[in-house]
């Protein structure tokens, strides 16, 4: 059986005196290590007797941290949660992480694990959007199939080709369609590769005699090399540098197109 004696004299041999426990209940320890969160609390671990194995735990700490942001709902944000927990091991039900130690000599290893498990989880804030970078496309159309389309009750097309481009390898990813008017062209830009794209396809239109009123929304223009980004410039009639800072700018350059 866990005890506070037994537990310690484990964790000393890796933390030497550089942690501290605390009894929760009957044989469920805190303990205190010098690893903390990006806003300075102590990131939580607990440990309790499971048989005959130690079992880790938050006690569910870090996600009621993650739920004041965001939450798992968006698959995306299931997806990267569910492999960086399946990368280490970790379990999750109930709103706790956890993890099994069955070699006590490894407890360290364990811990140090766990926070890095508890780091991740907490700083994927998913990861405080500007971070996860894989999931600006998902918010970018979610952004235009619901918010832009209902607000301004348009119909937003997706995937859209001119009539010239019969092998569909010119396409807009969104697209506002009105009778008697240029499209209205959508360019969600993430990296160096997205932008290159977009010029190819600009350029093709303009080849071809494709009217077209385009915008293109970076993500961050910071993330995309300058030699590229200022090339494509010249070349779109609306240039928004930030996604989540013109939310309301492309709704209002887009009202105007559609009223003018």
């Amino acid at each position: 059986m866990l005890t506070e004696a037994s537990l310690t004299e484990i964790l000393k041999k890796s933390f030497e005196k550089s942690f501290k426990l605390r009894l929760v209940k009957a044989w469920v320890f805190q303990i205190f290590l010098p690893y903390y969160h990006e806003d300075g609390d102590m990131i939580d671990i607990f440990v309790q007797s499971y048989g005959d194995k130690i079992l880790l735990t938050d006690f569910g700490k870090t996600m009621m941290r993650l739920s004041y942001y965001t939450d798992l709902d968006s698959p995306t944000r299931k997806k990267i949660f569910d492999s960086l927990l399946a990368s280490y091991y970790v379990e999750y039900k109930d709103w706790k992480l956890m993890v099994l130690v069955d070699d006590l000599d490894s407890l360290f290893a364990y811990i140090m694990e766990f926070i890095t498990v508890i780091t991740k989880v907490s700083d994927i804030s998913f990861l405080k959007q500007e971070r996860v970078k894989s999931l600006f496309y998902e918010y970018f159309d979610t952004f235009m199939t619901k918010d832009l389309a209902k607000k301004l009750n348009v119909e937003v097309v997706k995937d859209y080709s001119p009539t010239f481009d019969k092998k569909r390898e010119y396409g807009s990813p969104y697209a506002i369609l009105k009778k008697d008017r240029p499209p209205i062209l959508f360019f969600p830009i993430l990296n160096d590769d997205r932008c290159k794209d977009t010029m190819i396809t600009l350029l093709t239109y303009k080849n071809n005699n494709v009217d077209n009123k385009s915008i293109w929304i970076f993500n961050d223009f910071n993330e995309v090399s300058t030699k590229v980004s200022w090339k494509l410039i010249d070349m779109v009639d609306r240039p928004l540098t930030t996604f989540e800072d013109n939310k309301e700018k492309i709704l209002e350059y887009v009202a105007e197109l559609c009223n003018a």
